[in-house]
């Protein structure tokens, strides 16, 4: 048995037995980070967040940098998944500081966390 998630190989097991048998999967909380431009003329970008790869917008690019949080960091340097952890997602996610690698003449400014999503359909 292969389980998979999102296109990310979670467990390979061999199994025998009836139709009893049981599979366990532990899945821990994975987010990605992708910049997009907002306002072409200011040239402003904005950083966000989604649980799925597939959610990332076409004409969005990977975030590049440090992420840090209140239990772990990673330097990410294409669209990678950030792993969080099995618990605790949204601590994680208010703790979560981004450094991103910036070209030359461009600078960041960190904002105030918002819930921008909308209710699943």
């Amino acid at each position: 048995v292969i389980a998979e998630l999102c296109g990310r190989k979670l467990i390979t097991e061999r199994k025998f037995g009836g139709p009893d048998e049981a599979l366990r999967v532990d899945v821990d909380i994975s987010i990605y980070l992708y910049v997009q431009l907002i306002d072409e003329d200011q040239k402003l970008e904005f950083i966000f967040v989604c649980g799925h790869r597939r959610d990332v917008p076409e004409d969005a690019r990977p975030f590049i940098g440090k992420v840090t949080w209140d239990t772990g960091n990673q330097q990410l340097t294409s669209y990678q998944p950030v792993v969080l952890g099995d618990s605790s997602c949204l601590e994680h996610l208010q703790s979560m500081r981004l450094s991103p690698d910036l070209l030359s003449g461009r600078s960041y400014e960190a904002v105030e966390w918002e819930d921008t999503s909308t209710p699943d359909q």
